[in-house]
């Protein structure tokens, strides 16, 4: 028996029946909770607004921007005060026996360094606890971000080779625990090096987590419910990462903010016996007898009755021991790993999944370079960073439903390609836009609207990237694709490094990648309708496999099997 007896099953047990229902909202709850995980460093690490202290003016506690601040500290052409340099004394001022601070009581041609700092606000970020001041320490903050994601690109792949070895299951609590662990360690962390070493860790140990979860909830369901199940894990998450903005501005003491975020999901331990394992990782591990527990839960969940053919599929694979008789794995103890190293030897000789391979990995650079680029570029539009950053990751909730009727009507490939393309052209158009002032309304709709964009090509990755690559591999492949997307990640922190040879230069770098990708996206196969392939043929052939037409408008109905349809 093979996965493929699966999709039959599933036609009999239903494509999103209750069960399937049941166990999508159990995985939302810490899908809600960690996706606050991924930016903390955002508001962690974040710069807080500081000036020099003035003590001739003030003793610490007056306002950030007093009437006569310009007449002791310069500014900037941004109109925002010098960070760690203040104008010197002159003594011959003759207002300064008033206790007031003139014009002339200051030497505008003579400027030095001040060590005592006054911060805008109650924030507290690891700038003030570690003193990160001052321009150059600025490398330090940018570093945890580059740290944050170089450990995503070696805790990637080793997640998804776990995920396909040990269970998805498994694999998904173990990183919720960790990055939950590093997270608490990190509020306590007495030094910037134990932060941005645990930064590191953090991601190392739990950073396959969305895409393991994503996968466990993919292979819950049959194709024709595969969309909307991608579509509402994404919206789930552009809550999530928007309730982090929320706590943020809640708690604006770094170290509070973060045990909020952190503690309370290690509750999510006790999904090692609330949520099932994947019925086809376990089919793929030749563990039939453990595959034929959960479905026979799940029919009898959805109310439904399996033919004797089905169960057939499953006695069938078993001997009178219940050891698995299948030429695909003879033992989930003695075959796996030479299992697996056949199967990506099998797959890397094929010419056509290589390609379409690498096809993935630019889409996938292209796509998180844009995609954080624009969300990390959220905090410095005009108005309220937490407003902003909230309303940036709230963006992607439509961003994600757009995606679904598109991905239904007119499939995988063609989606990807428009939303990628899209993007690209709202990014050129955007610094052509901030020269004129009367036009920043429409700059925030173009920024918007780039994000939206982008957001949607991000959930037809993960859902199209899934449906390409056979079973033994899938998180294996996935993971290879989102540790490749890390590159992305790390440089879009530096992306505003190139401001400096010119304002408009991010956008226009992040407009041509997303132009690139979605041009080359156009060679992949269309898996609309397809059943999840299990062997490398299988894979192959959905580079020719026509797409079978089916209706969209009953897919927008969550059915429990077509029996009480």
């Amino acid at each position: 028996m093979t996965t493929a007896d699966f999709d039959r099953i599933l036609d009999e047990l239903g494509h999103f029946g209750r069960y399937q229902l049941i166990n999508y909202l159990l995985l939302f709850i810490p899908l809600f909770f960690t996706s606050a995980f991924v930016l903390t460093f955002a508001f962690a690490a974040g710069e807080p607004d500081y000036r020099c202290l003035v003590p001739e003016c003030e003793n610490g506690l007056g306002p950030y921007s007093p009437t006569w601040l310009k007449n002791a500290v310069p500014f900037g052409e941004d109109g925002r005060p010098s960070l760690c340099t203040r104008y010197a004394v002159s003594t011959g001022a003759s207002d300064w026996v008033n206790g007031t601070c003139p014009a002339d009581g200051f030497l505008k041609n003579v400027t030095h360094h001040c060590n005592d700092l006054i911060f805008r606000g109650e924030m507290v970020t690891i700038v003030n606890t570690f003193n990160l001041t001052c321009v150059n320490n600025k490398w330090k903050l940018t570093l945890i971000g580059t740290m944050n994601f170089l450990g995503q690109f070696f805790g990637l792949p080793l997640a998804g080779a776990m995920s396909d070895r040990f269970g998805r299951r498994t694999v998904l609590v173990s990183a919720i625990i960790g990055q939950s662990i590093c997270g608490i360690a990190k509020a306590l962390a007495p030094s910037y090096l134990f932060y941005i070493t645990l930064e590191f860790m953090e991601t190392l140990i739990g950073g396959g987590l969305f895409p393991t979860l994503f996968v466990l909830a993919l292979e819950l369901v049959g194709p024709s419910r595969r969309t909307i199940g991608g579509v509402s894990i994404n919206v789930i998450y552009a809550f999530g990462t928007a309730y982090l903005a929320l706590l943020a501005w809640a708690l604006p003491y770094w170290r509070h903010m973060l045990f909020a975020v952190y503690a309370p999901t290690l509750i999510f331990i006790l999904y090692l016996w609330l949520i099932p394992e994947s019925v086809r990782w376990l089919m793929s591990r030749g563990r039939f007898e453990d595959a034929s527990s959960v479905v026979h839960k799940a029919a009898t969940r959805n109310g439904v009755q399996l033919s004797n053919v089905a169960l057939s599929m499953f006695k069938s694979s078993s001997d009178s021991n219940g050891t698995p008789q299948t030429e695909r794995v003879e033992s989930s103890d003695d075959i796996p790993d030479g299992f697996q190293f056949k199967l990506i030897k099998e797959m890397l000789t094929s010419k056509i999944l290589v390609i379409r391979l690498l096809v993935n990995f630019v889409c996938w650079i292209s796509c998180t370079v844009v995609y954080y680029g624009l969300s990390l570029g959220s905090v410095t539009l005009s108005g309220d960073k937490y407003m902003n950053f909230a309303v940036t990751a709230l963006v992607e909730a439509p961003g994600n439903i757009i995606v679904w009727p598109m991905m239904e009507w007119v499939g995988r490939r063609k989606t990807l390609s428009a939303t990628l393309i899209l993007a690209g052209i709202l990014c050129i158009v955007v610094p052509f836009l901030s020269h004129d002032e009367e036009l920043q309304w429409l700059v925030t709709t173009s920024f918007m609207l780039g994000k939206i964009f982008i957001t949607g090509s991000f959930n037809v990755l993960y859902t199209y990237s899934s449906e390409m690559f056979p079973t033994g591999l899938r998180s294996s492949s996935l993971a290879a694709c989102s540790t490749f997307g890390r590159i992305g990640s790390m440089l879009a922190p530096q992306a505003p490094l190139l401001a400096v040879y010119g304002a408009s230069l991010p956008y226009i770098v992040f407009g041509a990648m997303a132009l690139i990708a979605g041009f080359s996206s156009l060679i992949l196969p269309e898996t609309l309708n397809q059943n999840l392939p299990d062997t490398v043929k299988e894979a192959e052939e959905l580079s020719w496999r026509n797409t079978k037409k089916k209706k969209f408008l009953p897919n927008y109905k969550i059915g429990y099997s077509p029996a009480t349809l």
